[in-house]
Order: structure tokens, then sequence, then C-alpha cells
């Protein structure tokens, strides 16, 4: 039985056995081995021993505790907060009388698609952005035109650095990320409405003209997709590792003990 990872002395960290972790629907590769893919701007490492599937299985998924420890992923608990936070049940869906509009769920959201992005990719499928929230939403979802994908990099670096409704690219390179946001909430508009006229730049009293309208009930209905994917290109066999798998799990989740 191989045992993901344990390092002497540290009770928080991943210490379960692989044993424990069904690997569903795993699809045999016969190297079993390390390969190395080269894609533009991002190297994918993607493995096929049977730790390293289990480890995944643990991340993409909620267990039991086994032995008295509990492995907490941290996409279960920032999935886990983002429906809570947005009126979903524990399939993701939209609770009956509520409208999913809240800013920290969406923030919740977007910052899950980081993780996805920095984290995993679909075999075959080449990188088409230089950033985790691209990478994530090409390879995971059917968004991927720039500007809708652009908008929502933007909308995560607006909400997650100080919870504001203005987005400038710093270095000037990527006029795309520049954005006024507005912010609905239905089953009717578009993911992301653009406006009219690009934002000039001004905070003062911007025409709505120059709004760029993002809808957070639709945006928590694309994290939801990017989710089950990448647990179906689990099941398929189909899902890259781009992190080492120790830095991976280390980084990403955390082990600890239960009466």
């Amino acid at each position: 039985m191989t045992r993901i990872h344990e390092r002497c002395g540290d009770p928080l960290r991943p210490q379960v056995e692989a044993g424990a972790c069904a690997v569903i629907d795993r699809q045999e590769d016969a190297s079993n081995d390390w390969c190395v893919l080269t894609v533009p701007r991002q190297t994918v490492l993607v493995t096929t021993d049977d730790e390293s599937n289990a480890a995944i299985a643990r991340h993409l998924y909620e267990h039991p505790p086994v032995a008295g420890m509990k492995y907490q992923s941290s996409l279960i608990a920032i999935l886990r907060d983002a429906r809570g936070a947005g009126n979903r049940d524990d399939m993701g869906r939209v609770k009956p009388g509520c409208r999913s509009q809240s800013w920290l769920a969406a923030t919740a959201y977007l910052i899950l698609l980081d993780q996805v992005g920095k984290s995993f990719g679909v075999a075959g499928i080449a990188d088409e952005f230089n950033h985790a929230i691209g990478r994530a939403l090409s390879h995971f979802s059917p968004v991927g035109d720039k500007p809708t994908v652009e908008a929502l990099y933007a909308l995560r670096c607006t909400f997650a650095h100080d919870y504001s409704l203005f987005n400038e690219d710093p270095s000037g390179r990527h006029p795309l990320r520049n954005h006024a946001f507005n912010l609905t909430a239905d089953t009717v508009s578009p993911l992301v409405e653009f406006p009219a006229a690009r934002w000039d730049g001004t905070y003062h009293h911007t025409p709505p003209e120059q709004t760029t309208t993002v809808n957070l009930w639709r945006l928590g209905d694309l994290g939801e997709t990017v989710v089950g994917q990448l647990r179906k290109h689990h099941r398929k066999g189909t899902l890259e590792l781009r992190l080492a798998l120790d830095e991976f799990q280390w980084r990403y989740g955390m082990s600890f003990r239960v009466p």
C-alpha cells in the first residue's frame, strides 16, 4: 500500500494512505511513469502512477476520516464556501427563491479558477493564456474568447485585491483588462455584457455606455461547470497535473485529527 505523503513531526500535513481513496474509472498507462509535455509558457507534468491519481482524487472529492485523520482539500473548502455564500446547495444549484448574488461567492469562484489553472490541464489541449484564470476556462469550460476571459481575470484581480468595481492594468499592455464593472444576478443576462465604449479611466460618474456588467449567477454556474469538467477528465484519465506532486499536496491540502 502506497503512502501518499508524510513528513516526520508535522501532524497537519497529508498522512492518509492511498488505499483509502478510490480512483474512479482510472485508465491504466503502460509506462506508469512521468512524462513532460511542453506548451507555451507552461510545462505540464503528466502523472499516471497510482500515487498521483490518489492524490488528485483526494483533492477533487470530499472523503471521510481514515484512522482518526481527516484530509481537507482546499478546493473542496473553497467550493463549499462559495456555495454557502452564493445560496447554492451541495450540488451547486441555486436554492429556490435565491438569486446567488453574493460578491463573496463570486470572489471564491474566481479564486477557485485560479487554483484550477495553476494545478491542472487537459491532455492534448495547448495553453492559450499565460494566466491561471485563462487556462482554467480554456481547458475546463466552454468560455474561451479573449475579451470574456480577460474581463473575468480583471474582476478576480479587483475583487480579490480590494473588493473594488474598477480594474486598470498597471502595465498598460493589456487594455482588455481595464473595466468599470457593474453586477447583476439572473438567469437571463449573459455572463459578461460589454459596453458600447471602453472605460476611459476616470472614476467619477462612469457612464453606463462604459460599464461592463457581470452576471454573478452565471459566474457561479461557470465555476460549477469547471469543477464538473475537472472530475470528468479525472475519471477519463485525461487530467494532467501541472505541479510537482509534492508541491501540489503540501500547497493545497492539510490533515488533522478528528475525535
